[in-house]
């Protein structure tokens, strides 16, 4: 007889602080699951608020517990680790639970005798009760991207959380978090053991719900700063810092306690006006001046109020030479208890020089001079300065007003300054060169639903092809016939989506050789265009389409408002129509999911309770889906599967509301076309809401 094969046991741990109110959710989760061999650690931070008395409740579930003062979460989760018992060991924060009842079981089905870690994909529920799938990608990828510091957003989020990641405890025990790390020692955990040859298995599936408003959303600039100091610890420092200071934060090289203190005295001061920075010096992701100003603006010579001018205040004052920093800092920690000079006045024609006639500058600090000037008249300080004003700026955006529609930009693997105009090549405008294996164009689609997004772009090589995708993105691949470089070449992909913010990949086959300072001169993205959204139309419910439609008796059918419909055109994840495949059994039109998560957009007259019924053909055993309908509770559905001539039909109860319901599935698997390029999931036959 064989002997069945042994389960290993699996610690997972939990580390508390006042958590009475989450923590029993996550404990029922943690029962509910179906793997066995499992047991529950909880250390405790010592929580005032009733947490221990769940955890001396023999109900709980918890294996063995203790409570003390610890350095942080990451001090308290080694000591979790010391307490395990088991093979593997899993981290969850009270509030987060497993994302279905054989979570564990199939995230450590098939797992290789010499992984070391297993990840897995997370669902991230937001504070309104809605969730977002976050795919972990390939680590081997992430780990590549990482030693080149090619980021992007979309690196980031496909790193794999702690909620979602079997460790073996083995190795956390030699190998500890390092508590230096706040926020994101899991990450730095992660890498470090694999520039160690540690080996990770991608489970694929969703193993956790992890809830918005942890330590790394509360603390957002903490997370920035070590996210930078992993990416210089085992990437490029150089691209590193660039890339984290262009799009988190200007201090991000700087500890955030740091930051806080300089920009808090800066602000404090009176004598930084905010307005008149970010008027003069707008920056798309300028959020605060202060912060900008005092780890990027000084360096390039901007002043923090139109009375202060570094360069003079650093050519008159030898201490404020040799401290080498900013001038702007010097004179707050220095020269305004000495009331020192910050302006050239003496010189009649500098374009304020005409202040002097309502301040002394020998005798009277600034805090004087700005003071006089907010009681003034506008009048009389329009007389005044009249002979200096200089011509009208242009109008600034208001920049709590939305982006234009169709707005663009390269937020990565592009060059970092414009080039041009070359009219001898027909470009008029500046432009930049994509210069790495992966650009980043960020679009704003102010409007919803399908829209051609057309871009046009100079080929710098001969037989060059674009990979073109993203989330929202009809994936595409592009051939550039051209290699000269004169002549521009359109390429058009399909967005489809909410509005908002849209992150586009573009992949070339091919990188030229590096110029004199580096750069791999790819192409040129010379302009982007966003069309006005396709008329989104209901389709025909599936049964009823056995055959084209007669154009009259389909157009009848479009428009009919005392039915529920499905608006495909406005759906995510789902492909067009096919068949007939009388091969399996179909003799009409059917459609594929091809995607882990998809939408469908349900168009009802009246609010009422309802049925969908689902005919499905599934090629994945074990397929698993977790099921929302707008903000109702998630259900959790397991599917039948066989081969694809096998039907199967599946009754969800669903509550309608008039208009638009969103019905988003969050399958737990896909499989790879064959002979093709499509992931797919599950196969359509019929709807019917019932």
């Amino acid at each position: 007889m064989m002997q069945a094969m042994r389960r290993p046991l699996v610690t997972v741990a939990i580390v508390t602080l006042n958590a009475a109110a989450e923590l029993p959710g996550t404990l029922r989760s943690i029962a509910r699951q179906t793997w066995q061999e499992k047991e529950v650690v909880v250390v405790d931070g010592g929580s005032t608020d009733g947490t221990i008395a769940i955890l001396r409740d023999p109900a709980s579930g918890v294996t063995r517990w203790e409570s003390g003062k610890d350095r942080g979460p990451y001090d308290a989760m080694n000591k979790a680790a010391a307490l395990a018992s088991g093979e593997w060991i899993i981290f969850m924060n009270a509030g987060d639970w497993f994302a279905d009842p054989q979570a564990i079981e199939h995230a450590l089905r098939d797992v290789p005798p010499d992984a070391d870690f297993v990840i897995g994909h997370h669902l991230y529920r937001l504070l309104d009760g809605s969730m977002v799938l976050h795919k972990a990608a390939d680590f081997e990828d992430t780990w590549s991207r990482l030693r080149a510091s090619d980021f992007s957003f979309r690196w980031l989020s496909g790193i794999p959380c702690h909620q979602a990641t079997f460790t073996r405890t083995a190795l956390l025990l030699e190998n500890p978090y390092d508590i230096g790390f706040r926020i994101a020692a899991d990450h730095d955990l992660m890498f470090r053991m694999r520039a160690a040859g540690a080996r990770f298995h991608h489970g694929n599936t969703v193993v956790a719900v992890y809830t918005q408003g942890g330590m790394s959303t509360n603390q957002e600039a903490l997370c920035f700063h070590e996210w930078w100091r992993i990416g210089c610890t085992f990437g490029k420092p150089a691209l590193s810092t660039r890339f984290f200071q262009e799009n988190f934060r200007p201090g991000v090289t700087e500890h955030p306690r740091r930051v806080a203190e300089v920009t808090a005295q800066v602000r404090a001061s009176g004598l930084f006006f905010e307005d008149w920075y970010r008027a003069l010096h707008p920056r798309d992701r300028l959020v605060d001046p202060v912060e900008h100003y005092m780890y990027v603006g000084w360096k390039q010579g901007f002043a923090p109020n139109p009375f202060f001018d570094p360069a003079f205040y650093v050519a008159r004052y030898a201490d404020a030479r040799a401290a080498g920093g900013n001038p702007f800092e010097h004179y707050l920690n220095v020269g305004r208890a000495e009331n020192r000079l910050t302006f050239d006045w003496a010189d009649a024609s500098r374009p304020l020089a005409a202040l002097r006639g309502v301040f002394d500058p020998q005798r009277e600090g600034l805090e004087v001079l700005i003071r006089r000037i907010a009681e003034m008249p506008s009048d009389q300080l329009a007389r005044l300065l009249a002979p200096f004003a200089p011509p009208p700026p242009p109008p600034v955006a208001d920049e709590n007003a939305p982006p234009a529609d169709g707005s663009w930009s390269l937020v990565g693997g592009a060059s970092e300054h414009s080039e041009g105009p070359y009219p001898q090549l027909g470009l008029d405008a500046p432009f930049r060169w994509s210069i790495g294996a992966v650009t980043t164009l960020r679009v704003f689609s102010a409007k919803p639903g399908r829209r051609r997004l057309r871009l046009v772009v100079r080929n710098a090589l001969g037989g060059q092809r674009l990979a073109i995708g993203g989330e929202g993105v009809t994936p595409r691949e592009a051939p550039l016939p051209v290699a000269d470089i004169s002549v521009p070449v359109p390429v058009e992909v399909t967005l489809d989506g909410p509005p908002g913010y849209r992150d586009i990949e573009i992949r070339p086959s091919r990188q030229s050789q590096p110029d004199g300072v580096g750069r791999h001169l790819t192409f040129i993205l010379e302009a982007v265009t966003l069309e006005v959204p396709e008329e989104a139309r209901a389709a025909p419910l599936l049964g009823d389409i056995a055959a084209p439609l007669p154009a009259p008796i389909e157009a009848a059918l479009l428009k009919r408002q005392d039915a529920e419909t499905v608006l495909w055109e406005m759906s995510d994840g789902v492909g067009a129509l096919e068949g007939p495949a009388p091969e399996i059994g179909l003799p009409h039109h059917f459609r594929w999911i091809t995607a882990r998560r998809c939408r469908l957009l349900l168009e009802a007259p009246a609010a009422r309770h309802a049925t969908l019924r689902l005919d499905y053909r599934c090629p994945i055993a074990g397929q698993r889906a977790i099921l929302r309908v707008n903000d109702d509770p998630a259900q959790f559905l397991r599917l039948d599967s066989g081969a694809l001539t096998e039907r199967f039909r599946l009754e969800i109860p669903v509550r309608l509301k008039p208009g638009r319901s969103a019905v988003e599935f969050m399958l737990s698997e896909t499989t790879r076309e064959v002979a093709g390029e499509r992931d797919l999931a599950l196969l359509i036959e019929d709807l019917a809401i019932v």
